[in-house]
């Protein structure tokens, strides 16, 4: 947003002078991350957000002492933030993941569906993190295989088959593969919830007044009688046509 001396709207500094907002207040409005403010009640937008800001930097100021926490608050927000998320690159335009990302980005966040509890941004940053810093070990896990694999020699077959031994071999182990007895066998009916087709089962009296299985096991004994009788019958056929030629 551009100032009003550009002929935009108020900056927000501004803006704050015309809230007569305090130090640490947040614009009404503001819709960023405010921590413990949905857990506050009786005052302004204003008046909260200040008491929130204050106690924060009450807790902070309590709980960083020694002289790493005094370095740490000297330095700037960009000192800062490199210091914590080391791997995250800038934004050059170009990337797709860098620091300083914008809200409302609705595209794929790595490891973000696990973070809680912070902005953003600095959600963002953290999976940003983690995710170039997980990137680097693999690509050093990788690179280590493959110079070990160039430093090892590789196999030597120690006998050499020719086509056809390796043929027999294979066609060996299928047939060994192949048992005849575990074969359903045709009249066995089928589980509750088959919705392939049953023979007989639609077509005719037999599927109705049974349940799924029982309707099943008659429909194929049914179907088995059928084909064992027309199997004989077409054997009968064949062996007069048959006498009948040898006579002729």
């Amino acid at each position: 947003m551009t100032t009003v001396e550009y002929g935009g709207g108020a900056n927000l500094q501004q803006r704050k002078e015309f809230c007569e907002l305090d130090d640490g207040a947040k614009i009404p409005g503001y819709k960023g991350y405010c921590p413990s403010l949905k857990f506050t009640f009786g005052k302004t937008f204003a008046k909260s957000t200040r008491d929130i800001s204050s106690e924060n930097k009450k807790d902070y100021n309590n709980n960083n002492n020694n002289n790493n926490a005094n370095v740490y608050s000297r330095m700037t927000a960009k000192q800062q933030q490199q210091l914590l998320h080391p791997n995250v690159p800038e934004n050059n335009g170009r990337n797709k993941y860098s620091k300083d990302m914008v809200s409302g980005y609705t595209g794929f966040i790595p490891k973000c569906s696990t973070k809680f509890g912070k902005t953003y941004r600095e959600e963002c940053e953290k999976c940003f993190s983690e995710h170039f810093h997980d990137l680097e070990l693999y690509k050093d896990r990788r690179n280590r295989n493959k110079m070990t694999s160039q430093q090892t020699s590789g196999l030597q077959a120690s006998h050499r088959k020719n086509k056809e031994e390796i043929l027999r071999s294979i066609n060996e182990y299928t047939d060994s593969l192949t048992f005849n007895g575990a074969k359903k066998p045709l009249i066995e009916a089928p589980i509750i919830g088959y919705t392939g087709f049953v023979p007989k089962k639609n077509t005719t009296e037999l599927g109705l007044g049974a349940s799924y299985g029982r309707a099943a096991e008659k429909s194929l004994e049914k179907f088995d009688l059928e084909t064992n009788a027309y199997k004989n019958k077409i054997a009968f056929l064949e062996n007069n046509v048959t006498c009948c030629c040898r006579y002729k």
